[in-house]
């Protein structure tokens, strides 16, 4: 397998499997979905009100707002790893990036930020419109959803710049990826999880959360 360092010494893949997850904001679990038909495959109840979840680095992270925290999961068990504390009013509502960046969006303060793989903060930029309400990506490719606004939003990984952006056809609670696929949740009245195209945003495939407050979805390649 091709392996090379990304930008802080951490191998980046040349392969593995595509594994998505998703946040239940209402009963406080974090889940393991199948990624072609959105079925729970694993459970774990998270601590506080998880808000976001989501790879990178070959690893998994999430994001809880009722503790104000950021934390790393092991990807089979879902249990912590490694948790970061930020202040009370980061109210954290996404996690989840590229397979060499990592990002987390606040609400509150209305940034966007890239962490590195110890949560630690390294660069911020600003939202388009409305306090962003989810963040994540693919292999390569950066996006964040504001709920307020009803947009999807694709942005430069480096610089925050938007690339491409669309009216969301539902209300985007969460935004994340696998290698090559992208991802979104709806936490009103329909409660769904779906597939977008990576460039026009158009849903492609959707189901009904079987749990209740999708609030967060993301995976990466593991």
């Amino acid at each position: 397998m091709f392996n090379m360092m990304n930008k802080f010494g951490v191998l980046a893949q040349g392969g593995g499997v595509d594994r998505l997850y998703g946040v239940d904001a209402n009963y406080h679990n974090n889940h393991e979905l199948d990624i072609e038909t959105f079925a729970v495959l694993n459970t774990l109840a998270a601590t506080g009100s998880p808000s976001g979840i989501g790879g990178a680095f070959g690893k998994l992270f999430a994001c809880n707002e009722g503790n104000d925290v950021n934390y790393e999961l092991d990807k089979d068990s879902l249990l912590i790893l490694n948790t970061v504390s930020v202040s009370p009013d980061y109210n954290p509502q996404g996690i989840g990036g590229t397979k060499d960046g990592l990002y987390n969006c606040t609400d509150y303060l209305e940034k966007l930020y890239e962490l590195n793989d110890d949560l630690l903060v390294i660069n911020s930029g600003d939202p388009q419109n409305t306090p962003p309400s989810g963040i994540g990506g693919t292999k390569d490719r950066s996006y964040y959803c504001e709920i307020g606004s009803l947009k999807n939003y694709e942005f430069n990984s480096d610089t925050f710049v938007i690339l491409n952006s669309a009216n969301a056809s539902t209300y985007p609670s969460g935004i994340g990826g696998t290698k090559d696929r992208l991802f979104g949740c709806n936490l009103t009245s329909s409660n769904i999880n779906y597939e977008m195209d990576l460039d026009t945003f158009v849903i492609l495939n959707s189901a009904t959360s079987s749990y209740t407050y999708p609030k967060g979805i993301g995976g990466g390649i593991f």
